[in-house]
């Protein structure tokens, strides 16, 4: 899904209007700088609506840190599934089959280079 969005339109300023608010545009500025690249102009959001509903679930959950912190560590460790062994990826995979409807893994060669990409 291609969905080109300008970096400045996912904040309406570089710091986040509350402290429970993500500045997007510090995230972007840190991985720009992790990958010693250019920081983009503009950038593929698969999903438009998520960087204002990561910042309303920031704000909804001000006082439940528990929440917050079970969400970031599941969002991290759905990252790195391809990355811990075939135990893990296979637990993803019945994830995925009951989320999307995902009836079977991609092939080796094209997670690996779906890493390798990322």
């Amino acid at each position: 899904i291609y969905n080109l969005m300008d970096v400045a339109s996912l904040s309406n300023s570089s710091s986040p209007s509350s402290a429970q608010e993500l500045s997007w545009n510090n995230v972007i500025a840190a991985q720009v700088k992790l990958a010693g690249v250019d920081a983009p102009n503009t950038i593929v959001v698969s999903i438009p609506a998520y960087p204002g509903a990561v910042n309303e679930l920031l704000s909804s959950r001000a006082d439940d840190h528990t929440s917050v912190q079970a969400y970031l560590s599941a969002h991290v460790a759905m990252k790195a599934t391809p990355l811990l062994g075939k135990a893990f990826s296979e637990v993803e995979m019945e994830y995925r089959k009951a989320i999307y409807g995902i009836d079977s893994e991609r092939p080796r060669w094209e997670r690996c280079v779906g890493v390798a990409e990322s």
